[in-house]
């Protein structure tokens, strides 16, 4: 007797319809996970040699964009292979393949110069280093949803999606609160590839379950014929526009964009408090997972809650852009926080309402990876070339409220609702109109109050000399009068960070001023070892140390950023007005000065005063290599002043690497030092009654280990 064949019984059905898509869920978790961990361990690895700048992870950013695209591209192109298991074998062979030959690690270009072109070697070091795993593990989100879709499961595969997001923001969380702080860089590296390998058995394991399914379904030949030609009917239906994926594109745009300068204005120009720049990103992926949760948390265009809140945001942040005064720091923060978050949320949430079927959700991912490239490639490439501010923000904010605008369309009046087509036309014309018109009398009346309320600036009168922007930054230049308080100066400001400061008297600009006057702790310091003949400053600044310059001496300045350089000599004179002999050495420091032959007698450190400090600077590998530098009674000087850092246990930890040496701290009214020398210097007991006093708390950090959070201030 012949057996017929038998369709899948209800059991392994519903078993099926459960197990895979967890299965599914838990790979792109660890997927996801892995992605952004790889991100931060390399942008980590890249510090040392861009000068540990917030502008180093929006590179960073750009090329993981870019990498995405290729990877979303990659499983577009794999779907065109008719047959569903010669794609999972493609698939799985070249994560076997990268698995096998897993790059890693930094690999170095050595024809690119990381001081003069630092994008260029940013995007070469990261393709030579780990493009591959990235791209691999980018292309599962996708391509496993294709997958699953091609299945006869009653799943949505778009809520993968919002699973992968899921897994990003769990990396990116972990990595500073917990892997950062109980791992080193190479123990950090090991787990990686560890989980890359159980990531592999993982998606290995998942497809055996869809190949067992798929040899179940294939037994259903009844109604084979019919659902082909149904499908080929659907696939001609749903044929995709341009306009819907230029429409796509551009919904992707504009959250990438503001998340990028967003993240640069709020880390740099508001508060650069460490660790502040995974929030905006927490944010952004968090509107990923709410508007293709299971049950979509959507945003629509007639909330009332929604318009007050928008428009209170804009008010708030038009007054503050436009002052850059910055004097209600987290207001201003969850002002912008929250701007983000709902530009977001609502344009996020217009691409899940508009997305396609699954069978057409490569295309789909595409063009939103496309979108995200380029908001990331306007930011970081185009942006510092045509703008020399950071005004790609606010035209982000009025792009992304044009499209709530425009959309409004959707909530318009029928002609069913009103009487006429011309009352029709008025009232829709109105709505619209209204949403332009307030938009624009927001920022007029914000323009307004700032312009005519100096309580704003402490009553100073601000004059802004001229505006630079490199990679490393937005710079300004402004001579502040203030009358019965202090005499008018100039100073060199970088976001909310001044660099340095000059008096604009003929017969005070040879003063020291600010960090370095004469009642400072620096002083102190060129006082007591008047002798020296070759000093270094790690920083350049204003060029303001250079007021302690004596004839006969040689000063080398290290600045990473030639840009600094170009305003230090042209709109202040500390350099020209300087006895010694001067020379501005352009790149990162410690790399500089690995390849000097020079021999100092001292060494300053003053590249740590803003709140992004190049933590390369203070481990022990960078001691070691200012040590070889240093004459037999060189010291070296760390300018430590910072808001949120605790720096004087650090400098403690890397003196006491070496037996050899002492570490003193000194603080004064506006700044705070640290010196280490040698303990048989004999300049250390006139030190000591001078104030600086031995520093008892220890912190070593490595070029393999740093943990920041145990540095912050209680």
């Amino acid at each position: 007797m012949t057996s017929t064949p038998q369709s899948p019984s209800p059991s392994i059905r519903s078993r099926s319809q459960i197990f895979i898509p967890i299965l599914f869920s838990i790979t792109l978790i660890v997927s996801a996970f892995l992605l952004f961990w790889v991100e931060l361990v390399f942008a980590k690895q890249i510090l040392p040699y861009l000068g540990g700048v917030p502008a180093a992870w929006t590179g960073c950013m750009v090329f993981f964009q870019t990498i995405l695209l290729f990877g979303y591209l990659w499983a577009f192109s794999l779907k065109e292979v008719k047959q569903i298991k010669v794609q999972q074998l493609i698939q799985l062979g070249l994560l076997l393949v990268c698995c096998v030959f897993l790059p890693l690690g930094l690999r170095l270009p050595e024809s690119v110069n990381p001081a003069l072109h630092p994008i260029l070697w940013l995007l070469t070091t990261a393709i030579y280093s780990v493009a591959l795993p990235f791209f691999l593990l980018a292309s599962l989100t996708p391509i496993l949803q294709y997958w699953l879709a091609s299945l006869s499961v009653s799943f949505n595969p778009y809520v993968l999606y919002a699973v992968s997001n899921s897994g990003s923001i769990l990396g990116l969380l972990s990595f500073p609160l917990l892997l950062e702080a109980t791992l080193t860089l190479q123990q950090q590296v090991v787990l990686w590839r560890g989980l890359f390998v159980v990531n592999l058995l993982l998606i290995a394991l998942g497809l055996v379950c869809v190949w067992y399914l798929q040899k179940k379904q294939a037994k259903e030949q009844t109604s084979a014929a019919s659902t082909t030609e149904t499908t080929q009917e659907q696939e001609v239906i749903q044929t995709i526009s341009l306009k819907q994926k230029l429409w796509w594109i551009l919904l992707s745009f504009l959250p990438s964009t503001l998340l990028s300068s967003s993240t640069t204005y709020i880390t740099v120009d508001i508060a650069p408090v460490p660790l502040l720049w995974a929030l905006p990103l927490v944010v952004y992926l968090s509107t990923f997972i709410l508007v293709f949760a299971p049950k979509p948390i959507l945003i629509k265009q007639n909330q009332p809650i929604f318009h007050l809140i928008i428009w209170v945001g804009i008010f708030s942040f038009a007054c503050n852009f436009i002052n850059n005064s910055h004097q209600i720091i987290p207001i201003l923060v969850f002002i912008c926080l929250l701007l983000l978050f709902l530009l977001c949320w609502f344009l996020h949430g217009k691409l899940a309402q508009d997305k396609p079927s699954p069978k057409k959700l490569t295309t789909f991912y595409l063009c939103i990876a496309l979108g995200g490239m380029l908001g990331g490639v306007f930011n970081c490439l185009i942006a510092p070339l045509i703008f020399n501010g950071l005004y790609e923000y606010p035209i982000g904010v009025l792009l992304g409220i044009l499209v709530f605008a425009y959309t409004q369309k959707e909530a318009l009046v029928s002609p069913l609702e009103a009487k006429t087509k011309i009352t029709t036309y008025l009232i829709n014309t109105s709505r619209v109109l209204t949403v332009f018109a307030l938009f624009f009398i927001n920022i007029a009346l914000s323009y307004w109050i700032v312009k005519n309320n100096n309580s704003f600036e402490g009553k100073k009168l601000l004059n802004v000399v001229a505006q630079h922007r490199s990679f490393f930054g937005t710079y300004k230049v402004i001579d502040i009068f203030q009358k019965g308080k202090e005499a008018p100066h100039r100073i060199l400001k970088h976001g909310s960070t001044v660099h340095g400061r000059q008096y604009l008297a003929a017969d005070k600009r040879k003063v020291p001023c600010m960090y370095y006057a004469a009642s400072e702790p620096i002083a102190d310091v060129f006082q007591t070892f008047p002798d020296s003949k070759n000093v270094a400053i790690i920083g350049l600044g204003t060029g303001g140390l250079a007021t302690y310059s004596k004839p006969q001496q040689a000063w080398d300045f290290y600045e990473v950023d030639s840009t600094i350089k170009t305003m230090a000599e042209k709109y202040f004179t500390y350099l020209k007005d300087s006895p010694a002999k001067n020379k501005v050495i352009i790149g990162d420091a410690r790399l500089e000065v690995a390849k000097s032959k020079s021999i100092y007698d001292i060494f300053v450190l003053d590249a740590f005063n803003s709140d992004f400090i190049p933590v390369h600077l203070l481990t022990k590998e960078a001691f070691d290599i200012y040590k070889n530098h240093l004459s037999t009674d060189g010291f070296m000087v760390f300018h430590i002043s910072n808001r949120y850092l605790k720096l004087a246990p650090v400098i403690n930890a890397i003196s006491r690497s070496d037996e050899r040496f002492i570490a003193l701290s000194k603080k004064g009214k506006n700044s705070e030092y640290s010196v280490v020398l040698r303990k048989d210097n004999s300049k250390v007991p006139k030190l000591l009654k001078a104030g600086w006093k031995p520093i008892l708390e220890s912190t070593l950090w490595t070029d393999n280990y740093s943990n920041i959070f145990l540095a912050l201030k209680k």
